[in-house]
């Protein structure tokens, strides 16, 4: 267990330092000299999501550990969820993504915009700890490559903040975000709450542990849902004001 620990420390220890590798490059390629470093993280945001988005996606439909998990987990079938581990696959999306966290919050100076990213930076704390810590201790894949899938609705967040506005096509990325975000954060809160559910308490695993796991996976769902509250009114706005500005023309 302890080389296991010491193996994804060091996995994501080298995402970070590839992922602020690739920020810096990203960085280098804008000509803002006082937002060069923002524009690079915005751009490391949307390469690592839409990698995230591909990987995970591809581990739902043909890893032959999650595979299975996910037909069982569609058809209702009663048993232990967080036993399913051993994903190659998922542990170096897991690496990558916590990687990812750890670059953002080593360049927090140049993203962070004040209390209102607080529930960011403690997104990227819990997750960053929390995935890998389930990963090396052998349980809850099924649950891990379930918050993996949330980056499917970053990439079209990422995205927003280079396209021009109003336009078209931010339009078109604006809704993508929201039905996105809406699917795989929101949609999915019943049957990973059922899945909770049905997994009981695992026999041989300590109680503290059982309690952690969930609490995890509870904080997940609570962020998403305040987040959820924001994105959904800011895209009702942006349709109100929309539809006011056709009506006067």
């Amino acid at each position: 267990m302890q080389r296991r620990n010491m193996a994804i420390v060091i996995d994501i220890a080298g995402f970070a330092l590839f992922w602020t590798f690739v920020r810096v490059c990203a960085s280098a390629y804008f000509a803002h000299p006082h937002q060069r470093v923002l524009y690079g993280t915005k751009s490391v945001v949307v390469i690592h999501a839409a990698l995230q988005s591909a990987l995970i996606t591809y581990a739902w439909f043909k890893d032959p550990i999650l595979a299975p998990e996910l037909k069982l987990l569609l058809a209702g079938d009663v048993h232990d969820y967080t036993v399913a581990s051993g994903s190659r696959l998922l542990y170096y999306c897991a690496a990558l993504f916590s990687g990812e966290l750890v670059s953002q919050l080593v360049h927090l100076p140049f993203w962070y915009a004040g209390p209102g990213d607080n529930l960011i930076v403690a997104h990227h704390i819990i997750a960053a700890i929390g995935v890998p810590s389930r990963i090396s201790a052998g349980r809850f894949d099924v649950f891990t490559a379930n918050a993996l899938t949330y980056e499917i609705s970053t990439v079209f967040m990422g995205l927003l903040f280079f396209l021009k506005k109003p336009s078209l096509i931010y339009n078109i990325a604006g809704t993508l975000f929201t039905l996105s975000f809406v699917i795989v954060r929101i949609l999915t809160i019943p049957a990973t709450v059922n899945a909770l559910y049905v997994s009981g308490l695992t026999p041989g695993v300590a109680y503290s542990t059982l309690i952690a796991e969930r609490s995890l996976v509870g904080i997940s769902m609570c962020m998403n849902m305040v987040w959820a509250r924001a994105v959904v009114r800011g895209y009702y706005k942006a349709l109100t004001k929309a539809r006011i500005s056709d009506k006067k023309l």
